[in-house]
């Protein structure tokens, strides 16, 4: 979870400021209206980078040491950090039913609350992986018709039902949304060479996608909620390779951004589970009635909380985040790279 020298800084700082706008758009509550497109594209542009990764380097695993080695970084916390939830939910909010629900999701493979992204993550992961080690990549644009399709007739339901049919159309679809992206970051790297990858081409692909992310209603991948899944795919799509263009063309030097993406994962497990968003938003509230400086604020206590916090995580409370059995195989140095 550390830098080493071979680390691309750009994705790091794609990260460092997806982390960030999640922890924004988990304390912003309307009151701007950007959280639509916040919420359109900051967890499609770790896709976007984990693709871009990918197109990196040559497929040499097979199917099944890739899905063990998946298993390590995202399944292990995700199971760990549940039961962590689970724990704290009861303290906190003194309900056994607090308790049960995190519980429940983890057996579901569903995840309470923000975890909800591990296993959608890791399934999304294999079936990237299997097109791509199968040759079938070129069926990636049936995918992208398929979950437009589906994404529109599962939202109109309640996704959120475990006893319904649309609650494990909901799981699939998330892999399906996040396969899309994924897809978009490896063919990205693939082509970079022949794009016209420049400033103000990225900074027109943001405007873009800003444009018509604010045009559609508010998504959220976790219920499969798209709004319009058109404008949903274009606002992300445009966004997502915009940040990506700008941050290769600025050659930024904010170590604290890179920090930020290095540790994405470790900030993205505990910046709710450990109720640091509802403590922050509650502090600010105390201090000031502005919707905006109240999200601002929350921020900027959050990612002071998750200083120390991460410290804790890499050092005596790394067997949260790795497993000593794990570790002796040696396949847990691309967390990083896998949040």
């Amino acid at each position: 979870m550390t830098a080493t020298a071979s680390r691309n800084p750009v994705l790091d700082y794609a990260k460092g400021i997806a982390i960030i706008l999640v922890v924004t758009g988990h304390l912003m509550t309307g009151e701007t209206g950007l959280e639509k497109w916040i919420y359109s594209f900051h967890l499609p542009l770790f896709l976007t980078v984990n693709g871009y990764l990918q197109g990196m380097k040559p497929v040499r695993q097979t199917f099944g040491q890739y899905a063990w080695k998946e298993t390590q970084v995202l399944l292990y916390p995700f199971a760990v950090f549940s039961f962590l939830k689970a724990v704290i939910n009861f303290f906190v909010e003194s309900d056994p039913e607090e308790f049960i629900d995190p519980i429940s999701r983890l057996l579901l493979f569903s995840g309470d609350g923000a975890l909800w992204y591990l296993p959608a993550f890791f399934l999304s992961a294999l079936l990237f992986f299997f097109l791509r080690k199968t040759g079938l990549l070129r069926w990636e644009g049936l995918l992208c018709l398929i979950t437009l399709f589906s994404s529109g007739a599962i939202a109109a339901h309640d996704p959120y039902q475990p006893d319904s049919l649309m609650f494990y159309c909901n799981l699939i679809n998330r892999t399906l949304v996040l396969s899309v992206f994924t897809s978009l970051g490896y063919w990205y790297r693939r082509h970079e060479n022949r794009l016209p990858v420049s400033l103000l081409n990225g900074f027109l692909l943001v405007a873009v996608g800003f444009v018509t992310g604010m045009l559609n209603a508010q998504p959220d991948i976790h219920y499969s909620i798209l709004g319009n899944p058109v404008l949903f795919f274009a606002s992300a799509s445009a966004t997502c390779m915009g940040i990506l263009m700008m941050l290769q063309n600025l050659h930024l030097r904010m170590n604290w951004l890179g920090w930020c993406g290095r540790n994405s994962m470790l900030i993205y497990l505990t910046h709710t589970t450990f109720h640091y968003t509802g403590m922050a938003r509650d502090i600010m509230e105390m201090w000031t009635a502005s919707p905006w400086m109240i999200t601002a604020g929350a921020v900027c206590l959050v990612m002071l909380a998750e200083i120390p916090t991460v410290w804790l995580l890499q050092n005596p409370l790394k067997w949260l985040v790795q497993c000593s059995f794990f570790r002796k195989a040696g396949a847990t140095h691309e967390t990083a790279q896998s949040s």
